[in-house]
């Protein structure tokens, strides 16, 4: 059985069963977001098996369809929704289910993502490699870190929102910035926070300049969030290995899908 559901605090309560699968899916639980998003779930009797996220955003809509465990209740959550869909997706679906997605609309990107959860903090401080060139920075520095983000991974989703959380770091020296990492969004109620943002100059990759950065990130999320994921592309072995001498884990595996009909 598939029906909306509108109850903020049982969705929450499913999606942390698999924190990381629905990682993303915490962002839209902001209160300036959370209106302007439609949840269906699929149920077992009274029992939540699968929940989807439709945003209906000014600038972008997006759907999300993620489910490790339950994939025939997510196919059936689709099947229900489908003909609901904006014309225009931004989604993030579990690898199998974007078949019947794919039939209706011609899909203009499609890369798979790999999603991490941090496992422990004994490996951070060995990863602060640069704390003396590491800045705490906020949103009166929007503008250049919005620049800088863009010119390293240009149409990187990246807003002022997001400098709010008061969790925006920089590397630099004299007056270069080297690399920059923040979050894109804070659940303090549900302990959990997804990395993002992660940007570094082209001749100093490979120095540990980003693993430094994020360490530092993880060293200041930690006593407060249980919680603590980012997203990875596949195939990109150095961020891989960088976050995992973190103490990052892989968790899940998505495709991260922009579509039009």
């Amino acid at each position: 059985m598939v029906k909306q559901i509108t109850d903020k605090e049982k969705i929450a309560e499913f999606l942390l069963k698999s924190p990381y699968v629905h990682l993303y899916k915490f962002m839209y639980m902001e209160p300036h977001l959370y209106p302007n998003t439609i949840w269906h779930a699929s149920y077992d009797g009274d029992e939540i098996k699968a929940v989807s996220l439709i945003y209906k955003g000014r600038e972008q809509s997006a759907f999300y369809l993620l489910e490790d465990n339950n994939k025939n209740n997510a196919s059936e959550i689709l099947e229900a929704v489908i003909d609901t869909l904006p014309d225009k997706l931004y989604s993030h679906v579990t690898p199998g289910l974007e078949a019947p997605l794919e039939k209706k609309y011609k899909v203009t990107s499609k890369k798979s993502q790999h999603t991490m959860g941090i496992n422990g903090d004994m490996l951070v401080n060995n990863c602060i490699k640069y704390p003396q060139y590491t800045y705490k920075v906020n949103e009166r520095d929007f503008e250049t870190l919005y620049d800088f983000v863009q010119e390293i991974n240009p149409g990187l989703f990246f807003s002022r929102e997001m400098m709010k959380t008061g969790k925006y770091y920089m590397i630099r020296k004299n007056s270069d910035i080297i690399t920059t990492a923040g979050v894109h969004f804070l659940r303090p109620e549900y302990k959990i926070t997804a990395i993002g943002n992660v940007a570094t100059m082209p001749e100093f990759r490979g120095k540990g300049y980003a693993s430094s950065i994020v360490a530092s990130l993880v060293r200041d999320l930690w006593n407060d969030y249980e919680y603590i994921g980012l997203n990875v592309k596949a195939g990109n072995e150095a961020a891989l290995k960088a976050y995992t001498k973190i103490g990052f884990v892989s968790a899940t595996t998505h495709n991260e899908i922009i579509m039009e009909k």
